[in-house]
C-alpha cells in the first residue's frame, strides 16, 4: 500500500491519510489517522482494511541531529559521560540518548586517556578526550612540568626529603637525601648545635640544597641568634657595681663578638640585692637601630640566713695587700686583708685553695666577698660584720703584657696567605695561657710587607685584658694562581687591540696587569692582540691570560676563554630596586637565580644564566655596598658590567 500523508499535526500526531493499493491503485482508506512516535524520530501510522493491517513510518522532515556530551563525572570510581541528540529541524523537540561505550588508554606512566563513543542511525559520535593524572587520579592537562624550588622536610640529621611541585596540575615528586648527600657545615657550636646541608638532584636535573640546625639530641633548632653567656649567674652583694664576666656569641658563626666593634653594653640594677640586667646593643655589622638583647643575673645577700652571734661588731675599714696581679683568665684574691672592726684588727690570709680567707685563731668572724676579680681593672673586696653593714676596698688587676709574655704563655699561629692587592690576610690564631683570644676584643693585627709575594709579618697588639705588642710573626705570601679567565671586555665594535682583561684577587680587588700577566687575543689561528680592526657581532675569538715572570702570580699559570662577540653588556642598564638588600651573615654574600626574578634585580631584558653570569664580588662580607661583577655569555651580550647591592646590618636576635 502507498500512504499519502497531508496536514500532519505534530502536537496531536494526526494527519489526513490516503492509503492506495500499489498494484491496482484502489483507494483502501481515506481519512484522518493518529500516529505513534518511534524512537528514531519517525511516526507510525496504522490502518486495518478488512482483515489486513497496513503500517507506514512517516518522517515529518529530514532529521538533523545535534550531539551534546555531558561533563565527565566520577561515579562509583568510574569516569562517565552521556550523549544527548537533539533534532534541530521541526517545531517539536525530538531527543535521543543512545547507549555510550567508554574506553581508557594509558599514555606512558603519567596519564590515562578516556574516550566515549555512541552509534545512532548508522552514525558514530565521539566525545572529547578526558586526561587523568595517573598519580592523583584527577583530571589534568598534558604538559611538560616546570618544577618550583622544593619544600624540605627533615626527619633527623641524616635524612631529608625535598618535595617538588609541578607548575601545572598537582603532580609532586619526593627526592630523599641520605648518606653522603648530607654533610656537616658548621658546629657543633658552643651550644652543642650542628648545621647540616642536604643536597639532591631535582626532576629537572638541577641541584638543590637545604640547611638545617639540630641540637646535640638530634632535635631541630634554630641554631642561630646571639647569646650572652655568663660565667656566673649569681654574685654576692658588695656595695660596688657588679660587672659580670660574659661573652656575646653569634651562634651561626660560632664566633665571640667584640665589644665596641660589634656591640655596646649597659648594666642596670647591678649594685643592690636583686635582679640585674645586661643590655647589649648591636653595632657595626649588627647595628640595627634600637634593637637590643638582654640577659639577667642575680645579686644575693651574703649575710642572708647567717648566724651573727660570733661575728665582729661593725667594720671600720678594709685594706688589701698590693700583690701586682695580672690578668690570666682566673679569679684573683689579695693575699692578705687588714680588717679593722669595733672589736679590734683582724688580718685575713688567703687560704691554700686561693679562693677564700683564713682568720686568726680566736678572731671573731666576718663575711668576706671578692668580686670583679677576673678582668683587667679593679677587683672589689667587701667585708660585713654583725651589723650587716659593709666596708669595701679595691685592688688592681693589670692587663697581660704581650710584649714580655713567654712563648709558653703566648702562642701565635699565622698561616701562609695568597697574594692580594691590598695585602694578603692570613688566618691568625692567638692563645694566652690556654685561653683562645678573639680578634677585635682581645687584640688587633697589623701586617707589614704583605702586598707582594715573599715573607711578611703580623704584629699582635693587645686590647681589653691585654696590652702592648708581641714580637712580629713571619708568614709567607704565596703567588696567586690563574685558574680561569673572566671579566673580559670584548664586544661588537671593539678592536683586538682594545680587548681588556681584568683579573681580581680573592678580595675582589683589581690585580695590576703590569708585571703580573699578559693577554693574547686570537681569531681562529690569527693573533689579533695588536689588530685595530673592529670586531663584529657573531665573530668567535679566544682570549688567553698568562702569568708574567717575576710578578705576584704563579709562574707559568694560564687560562683561556672562547667568546662570541655580541652587544656590549656594559651599555645595558641594571636596575636594583631600593628595597632589594642582603643581610650581613658574617660570611661572603653571593647572589643566585632567585635574585634576578621578576621584581628584583633586572639586567635589561637579559636572563641570568643564559645571557650573563656572575664572575666575582667585592666587599661582600661586611655591611655596606658590595660590588657584583657580571659577564655576557650569549649572542645578546658580551663584555662585562657591574652593579652594587646593599648589605644591611644583621638584626640582633636572642638565641633560643
Amino acid at each position: 500500500a502507498v500512504f499519502d500523508v497531508e496536514d500532519f499535526d505534530e502536537t496531536a500526531l494526526s494527519a489526513n491519510v490516503k492509503v492506495t493499493c500499489s498494484v491496482c491503485y484502489e483507494t483502501l482508506y481515506d481519512g484522518k489517522l493518529t500516529a505513534t512516535a518511534n524512537t528514531d524520530g519517525t511516526y507510525k501510522f496504522s490502518v486495518t482494511v478488512g482483515e489486513k493491517t497496513y503500517e507506514y513510518n512517516y518522517a515529518n522532515h529530514e532529521h538533523v541531529w545535534v550531539a551534546k556530551w555531558s561533563e565527565w563525572s566520577k561515579e562509583s570510581g568510574s569516569w562517565k559521560t552521556t550523549l544527548t541528540l537533539t533534532c534541530s529541524v521541526g517545531t517539536k523537540p525530538e531527543v535521543q540518548t543512545p547507549e555510550v561505550t567508554i574506553s581508557s588508554t594509558p599514555d606512558g606512566d603519567k596519564y590515562i586517556d578516556y574516550v566515549a563513543t555512541a552509534t545512532f542511525n548508522g552514525q558514530t559520535y565521539t566525545s572529547d578526550t578526558l586526561t587523568i593524572d595517573a598519580v592523583t587520579g584527577e583530571p589534568t592537562q598534558k604538559h611538560e612540568c616546570t618544577w618550583a624550588a622544593p619544600t624540605w622536610t627533615w626527619a633527623n640529621p641524616t635524612a631529608a626529603t625535598a618535595t617538588f611541585t609541578c607548575s601545572v596540575g598537582k603532580e609532586t615528586k619526593d627526592v630523599t637525601a641520605t648518606g653522603t648527600d648530607i654533610i656537616v657545615v658548621k658546629g657543633p657550636n658552643s651550644k652543642g648545635n650542628t648545621q647540616y646541608k642536604a643536597t639532591v638532584t631535582g626532576p629537572d636535573g638541577k641541584t638543590y640544597e637545604d640547611l638545617k640546625w639540630f641540637d646535640a639530641s638530634g632535635n631541630p633548632t634554630s641554631g642561630e641568634g646571639i647569646g650572652i653567656e655568663l660565667a656566673e649567674t649569681k654574685y654576692p652583694y658588695t656595695g660596688a657595681k657588679i660587672i659580670p664576666v660574659f661573652t656575646v656569641v653569634d651562634y651561626a658563626l660560632d664566633k665571640v663578638l667584640a665589644e665596641k666593634t660589634d656591640y655596646t653594653v649597659k648594666y642596670t640594677n647591678n649594685v643592690n640585692v636583686g635582679t640585674a640586667t645586661i643590655t647589649v646593643t648591636g653595632k657595626g655589622n649588627y647595628g640595627v637601630k634600637n634593637v637590643t638583647i638582654t640577659e639577667s643575673f642575680t645579686i644575693t645577700d651574703p649575710m642572708e640566713g647567717e648566724d651573727t652571734t660570733d661575728y665582729a661588731g661593725s667594720i671600720k675599714s678594709v685594706k688589701a695587700s698590693k700583690d701586682g696581679y695580672t690578668y690570666d683568665g682566673t679569679a684573683k684574691y689579695p693575699k692578705t686583708l687588714t680588717i679593722k672592726t669595733a672589736d679590734g684588727e683582724i688580718t685575713a690570709t688567703l687560704n691554700s685553695s686561693e679562693d677564700g680567707y683564713d682568720l686568726p685563731e680566736g678572731a671573731k668572724n666576718v663575711m668576706i666577698v671578692v668580686t670583679n676579680n677576673i678582668n683587667k681593672g679593679s677587683g672589689t673586696v667587701a667585708v660585713t660584720g654583725a651589723d650587716k653593714k659593709t666596708k669595701k676596698t679595691t685592688f688592681p688587676i693589670k692587663a697581660a703584657d704581650l710584649s714580655t709574655a713567654s712563648t709558653e704563655d703566648l702562642t701565635i699561629n699565622v698561616d701562609p696567605a695568597i697574594y692580594a692587592v691590598k695585602g694578603a690576610i692570613p688566618a691568625v690564631e692567638v692563645s694566652y695561657k690556654g685561653l683562645d683570644l678573639t680578634e677585635g676584643a682581645d687584640y688587633t693585627v697589623k701586617y707589614k710587607n704583605n702586598k707582594a709575594v715573599g715573607t711578611a709579618t703580623a704584629t699582635i697588639t693587645g686590647k681589653g685584658n691585654f696590652a702592648k705588642s708581641a714580637a712580629p710573626v713571619s708568614f709567607e705570601v704565596t703567588p696567586f694562581e690563574i685558574t680561569k679567565v673572566d671579566n673580559v671586555a670584548v664586544y661588537a665594535g671593539v678592536a683586538g687591540k682594545g680587548v681588556k682583561v681584568t683579573m681580581y684577587d680573592a678580595q675582589g680587588n683589581v690585580i695590576p696587569a703590569k708585571k703580573n700577566y699578559t693577554v693574547k687575543v686570537e681569531k681562529g689561528d690569527t693573533d689579533i692582540t695588536a689588530d685595530k680592526t673592529k670586531l663584529q657581532a657573531g665573530e668567535e675569538i679566544k682570549v688567553t691570560v698568562t702569568a708574567a715572570a717575576g710578578g705576584n702570580l704563579e709562574p707559568d699559570s694560564s687560562a683561556d676563554i672562547d667568546i662570541t662577540v655580541a652587544p656590549n653588556l656594559a651599555k645595558i642598564k641594571v636596575n636594583v630596586p631600593k628595597t632589594f638588600t642582603k643581610t650581613f651573615t658574617g660570611e661572603a654574600i653571593e647572589l643566585d637565580e632567585e635574585d634576578f626574578e621578576s621584581g628584583k634585580i633586572a639586567v635589561g631584558s637579559l636572563k641570568y644564566g643564559e645571557d650573563f653570569e656572575i664572575i666575582g664580588y667585592q666587599n661582600n662580607v661586611k655591611k655596606g655596598k658590595m660590588t657584583v661583577y657580571i659577564q655576557g655569555i650569549s649572542e645578546n651580550a658580551s663584555g662585562t658590567g657591574k652593579f652594587k647591592v646593599t648589605i644591611a646590618p644583621q638584626t640582633m636576635k636572642k638565641a633560643d
